[in-house]
């Protein structure tokens, strides 16, 4: 795994009201966690709990329970461990793995800080940098899910693309042949599935199905008048998240901890690469 820190973040304000920004992330490859989910993992650590984590770095616990699933699903590796009951009432606690990412992280502070402060002396104040931009990635499809292509299928006009997810499984998704070549992907690119959780379907059963299907269990169940949304943890680090009608005749079955399929079709995995 690539890592690379971020101290802290260095502003120089210009005198045309730009400011040069310098950030370094922790990454896998193309994956990258901002420094607002690593004060979370620090938080966790001294807190032990995720409700406490939460209320420190500002967040409300679904807020935080999201972006610790987001960081392993995109990392590929277990970041906490949970224990449930006890004497203190149970509560949260860092993997070894995410001990070991925060030392590392820590060891380089340090070294990122000289580095800012020689590029504050050599870049200076009177520079005009409006015409660079930055390209992010801002969706909001709930399930975003790094990997790499493993294979790659012409069917005509389009592509099956399977992908197998930093976490193990491996998806399918379909994309035109256009798409494929105007995108530059080939065995071993690094991608990212967007899934919206409107897109998934469950069920308590497996099915015969040409659509993707991971099976997990129920970790949360949240509802507002009209619809639920379901969270499965289908893998220690691959958490997905659905979204279904409360009028749907599988909602009051579903209970916390039940074991259900979630399925979805190769057309509804949009694929996205990151430019930066």
């Amino acid at each position: 795994m690539t890592m690379l820190a971020k101290s802290t973040e260095f502003s120089i304000l210009m005198k045309n009201n730009l400011s040069l920004k310098s950030a370094l992330f922790l990454c896998d490859k193309d994956s990258r966690l901002p420094l607002e989910r690593i004060k979370l993992l620090r938080a966790l650590e001294q807190t032990g709990s995720i409700s406490k984590a939460a209320k420190e770095c500002g967040l409300s616990y679904k807020a935080a329970w999201d972006a610790l699933h987001s960081m392993q699903n995109l990392l590929g590796i277990s970041l906490f461990v949970t224990d449930i009951g006890g004497k203190g009432g149970g509560g949260s606690r860092l993997s070894q793995k995410a001990k070991d990412l925060l030392h590392q992280w820590e060891k380089l502070i340090s070294s990122h800080d000289k580095i800012l402060e020689l590029l504050e002396r050599e870049m200076g104040q009177n520079q005009d940098f409006s015409r660079l931009n930055h390209l992010v990635l801002q969706t909001s499809a709930r399930n975003q899910l790094a990997g790499k292509i493993k294979a790659i299928h012409n069917r005509g006009l389009v592509a099956e693309v399977e992908i197998e997810l930093a976490s193990g499984p491996i998806v399918t998704a379909q994309i035109t042949c256009d798409s494929l070549m105007s995108m530059g992907l080939n065995i071993n690119s690094s991608i990212l599935c967007l899934i919206k959780a409107s897109s998934i379907s469950l069920s308590k059963e497996a099915t015969e199905t040409k659509s993707n299907q991971i099976s997990g269990q129920i970790v949360l169940i949240d509802h507002d008048d009209m619809q639920a949304e379901i969270q499965i943890q289908c893998h220690t680090s691959l958490l997905l998240v659905a979204s279904i009608k409360k009028n749907d005749p599988l909602y009051p079955d579903l209970k916390m901890s039940d074991t259900v399929f979630a399925s979805f079709l190769p057309s509804s995995v949009i694929l996205a690469t990151i430019s930066a």
